[in-house]
């Protein structure tokens, strides 16, 4: 049987749609029965909608080439 350490890495596979169904369906059962790995999750959902949500702007050619 799984345990939580087993878990935790497949939960930024599942954030970025890499897990195959099979995965998916045994991580999110997993989740519905343990509080510690659901919080994880809701961490790193809130950490990639912050990081989706930050801009970038691009350099000037100018700044660029003074680098």
């Amino acid at each position: 049987m799984k345990n939580c350490e087993d878990y935790r890495p497949l939960i930024a596979g599942l954030l970025d749609g890499e897990l195959d169904g099979a995965q998916t369906e045994d991580l999110n059962r997993h989740m519905v029965q343990c509080a510690a790995c659901r919080e994880e999750y809701d961490s790193q959902l809130e950490a990639a909608q912050l990081l989706d949500r930050a801009s970038f702007q691009e350099p000037t050619d100018e700044a660029l080439t003074k680098l």
